[in-house]
């Protein structure tokens, strides 16, 4: 993604746009990153981030597709310290039909 002249930098803003010109006639996700984003500097910037398109008007996060209940439940409890009390879905991913297209669709997230 590459932000444009005139456009959004980033999901907070366009979250903000949306609530503004729509108010709550939409119900809108954001991405949450429990391991961590490819972008991202630190957790700690990447739940400053998370804290702000939630800020900005998200109703709640479906994060990255993850296995472990434990990663789960460590993401959950540092969003609400950091403030963060929308609901919080996990992502996950129905079997795929091969182990081939299970490690292709995992491998670039850094899942285990």
């Amino acid at each position: 993604w590459q932000s444009t002249v005139n456009g959004f930098q980033n999901a907070g803003e366009l979250v903000k746009h949306i609530r503004s010109k729509h108010g709550a006639f939409f119900s809108i996700a954001v991405a949450g990153h429990p391991l961590g984003h490819a972008a991202s500097t630190s957790p700690a910037d990447e739940l400053k981030y998370l804290k702000a398109k939630v800020d900005a008007g998200a109703d709640y996060i479906i994060t990255q597709m993850l296995f472990k209940a434990s990663e789960y439940k460590q993401y959950v409890q540092a969003c609400r310290a950091e403030g963060i009390t929308c609901p919080i879905v996990p992502g996950i991913l129905m079997v795929p039909p091969s182990a081939e297209m299970l490690r292709q669709g995992t491998s670039h997230c850094g899942v285990e």
